[in-house]
């Protein structure tokens, strides 16, 4: 289906907004749809969407290229994260970061900062907010990572599976001539 979609090989090849990524994007390999680049592209995308806020899609592709799986698939699944998904997806990251973090009987702590510098008082709130919040959208970016490996694997494999005994139901069945 991804493929219905794609853009061919060639055009991305010689296309001018993927040109500086240089030789890796003109790899014929790199725009070939195989289970394990496929895969390797949606937990590369997953990874990216929950940890990277902002500009999540460039970076998932160049990703992509350096690790030789499909900036394609990377690129789609960073569509995880979006403007409905991402407060839910940061608030379990704080909780969760809050959680581990009060578990080991750590707490977020911010250096002094004199009290009126408003400078000051947002760095405070950053760093005491900011520690559980890094912590559970790491973990959380490994989670997804690892789970949209693993699922595109098994999809693919079923769809595989599935293919060939459809193939060897149709080679079974006997033709019938009328004449």
């Amino acid at each position: 289906m991804l493929r219905r979609y794609a853009p061919s090989a060639e055009s991305l090849r010689h296309s001018r907004w993927l040109r500086w990524l240089g030789p890796r994007a003109r790899e014929p390999q790199a725009w070939h749809f195989s289970r394990r680049r496929v895969s390797r592209g949606v937990g590369i995308g997953a990874v990216t969407a929950v940890l990277v806020p902002f500009g999540q899609i460039p970076l998932a592709v160049i990703a992509a290229l350096l690790l030789r799986a499909s900036p394609l698939a990377a690129a789609t699944a960073t569509f995880i994260s979006n403007p409905l998904t991402f407060g839910p997806i940061y608030f379990a990251a704080y909780q969760l970061g809050a959680m581990l973090l009060q578990a080991a009987g750590l707490r977020a702590v911010a250096p002094e900062v004199p009290s009126g510098e408003w400078l000051g008082t947002g760095w405070n709130i950053f760093l005491v907010h900011g520690q559980p919040l890094l912590l559970g959208a790491l973990l959380l970016a490994l989670a997804a990572g690892a789970t949209g490996y693993v699922v595109t694997q098994f999809v693919w494999r079923r769809r595989v599976l599935a293919r060939r005994a459809r193939r060897r139901i149709v080679a079974k069945v006997p033709v019938v001539c009328a004449g």
